[in-house]
């Protein structure tokens, strides 16, 4: 049965004005429309439908979406594909996996987005094992070499700390572009391995049937940045416009800033964010904090920092990391003024959590966390472990505690870090030749990596920990980044 006229009058109406809304998170004007949908009898068609669960899911109102979804008389597979991305945008990759599980139920065959969509959602999660799983569902639907669908997986197994099966796979596939090119720098990237995003990079210009672009350019500059390559990483960068005809944009330029700062070259840093031909944003400025941190450097830390509340007067991480130099430098009366002007807007600092599976359970630990059943082994095993890495040569870093407590106290504050705790867990709890994987929500700090490369040697144990930045891979008392993340 055809749409009369007024339909197709509406859709054209309300399409654009939906797609807005979830652009710019307005989540009482998608209810009014969809209220307004409801009231013409439109809203269960497959187009609107699928445009509702789009603005709900950016709206961050995924039960909402949810609803909407499962109120759909027809289901394309845009539908499910639509419906599976609002879950992973709001970090809900377990239940997006699930979903995509769910379409073999309905009778519904998920397509080349929706294979995309899922894999995704396992990379957000570093869900290895469910995303091995899609691969294998992606070969039997003769979906692997699809580049959408290859640039996924490569970027899933990337992103699983994977390097060698995303290596396998892109070598599989005939027919390259930039963008799975680019996906399987970042491969290597996330592995920590900068001198094989290098070493590949050549061959992208011998591939003829496409070029180097900025993204492409962008994830070699980001690969040196964590090699600590400066000097490759100034070469590509000058290279650009007279060997690649791509001009840099405002990312190139950060990613110069932060490995210059994180060399120590802070005035370099610093003239560099000041003299690009954009205007510095709150990333650059929030770069050159950071750096400015890590050296000590207040005066510009300052500057920076005040640059970033100019832009973004509500910019927490400003205060936060403003907080962490002037504790680092000493400056108590600075930190204290600053903590209360936190307490006064609201600003808490991130508190770090590390995860590990222990077969099919995640267990999530916090800092001197005592919740867990079995914490009595873990502390006993902390204590053990500890006496073996200091005999071993280890010492506590307690430059690496900000807060204003004895020495005694902070190396105390040091034994007990979440991802310490995980790690004790996996030593007890998983076989004994085994690698440990855990996740980390914030960088990992100094003092807990030294003890982790100490812990892979006595212990015998390869130990993975990827952290906000990359992917570590500590083994025999060394660690992947090569001291440098």
């Amino acid at each position: 049965m055809s749409k009369c006229p007024g339909d197709a009058i509406a859709l054209h109406e309300f399409a654009p004005r939906l797609r807005q809304c979830g652009i710019a998170r307005a989540l009482e004007e998608g209810r009014r429309l969809h209220a307004q949908l409801i009231d013409t009898g439109l809203d269960t068609g497959t187009f609107l439908g699928n445009l509702l669960v789009q603005m709900y899911g950016k709206c961050g109102s995924i039960d909402r979406a949810r609803e909407v979804f499962t109120a759909m008389p027809d289901r394309s597979p845009v539908s499910w594909t639509t419906m599976i991305n609002a879950l992973a945008h709001n970090g809900l990759w377990k239940r997006s996996i699930a979903l995509f599980a769910e379409m073999d139920l309905d009778g519904a065959r998920p397509d080349r987005l929706c294979f995309s969509a899922a894999l995704d959602s396992c990379s957000s999660g570093a869900a290895l094992r469910e995303g091995r799983l899609l691969h294998a569902e992606a070969v039997a639907a003769g979906l692997e070499d699809e580049l959408l669908v290859a640039t996924a997986l490569i970027n899933m197994y990337g992103k699983c700390g994977r390097s060698i099966q995303a290596r396998e796979l892109f070598d599989r596939i005939n027919r390259k572009d930039v963008v799975l090119w680019t996906a399987m720098f970042g491969a290597y990237a996330h592995s920590g391995d900068a001198i094989a995003v290098i070493n590949l990079f050549p061959s992208l210009e011998l591939e003829g049937s496409c070029a180097s672009d900025a993204i492409a350019l962008l994830a070699v500059l980001s690969a040196c940045i964590h090699a600590g390559r400066l000097h490759d990483a100034r070469r590509y960068f000058l290279s650009m416009i007279p060997d690649y005809g791509v001009a840099p944009f405002v990312d190139h330029f950060v990613c110069m800033v932060d490995l210059l700062g994180r060399g120590g070259q802070i005035e370099l840093a610093d003239d560099l964010v000041r003299s690009m031909p954009f205007q510095a944003d709150c990333v650059a400025w929030t770069i050159l904090l950071g750096a400015c941190r890590i050296h000590r450097d207040v005066a510009r830390g300052e500057a920076a920092a005040e640059k970033i509340l100019e832009l973004e007067p509500g910019n927490a991480g400003a205060f936060v990391q403003l907080l962490n130099l002037y504790e680092a430098a000493g400056m108590r009366s600075r930190a204290a003024r600053i903590k209360r002007a936190m307490e006064e807007r609201g600003i808490k600092r991130l508190p770090g959590r590390s995860s590990i599976q222990i077969h099919d359970t995640v267990h999530e630990f916090t800092v001197g966390d005592t919740d867990h059943p079995r914490r009595e082994e873990i502390y006993a095993e902390l204590r053990r472990i500890g006496v073996a890495i200091r005999e071993a040569g280890y010492q506590p870093d307690r430059k690496s505690i900000l807060h204003d407590v004895e020495e005694e106290e902070k190396e105390e504050m040091l034994c007990y870090h979440s991802e310490k705790l995980a790690i004790a867990l996996g030593l007890i709890a998983s076989p004994p030749l085994s690698t440990i994987n855990v996740v980390k929500n914030l960088r990992v700090c100094q003092d807990c990596h030294t003890a982790t490369k100490f812990i892979s040697k006595v212990a015998g144990r390869r130990i993975v920990v990827r952290d906000t930045v990359r992917f570590h891979h500590f083994e025999g008392g060394a660690c992947s980044c090569g001291d440098y993340w």
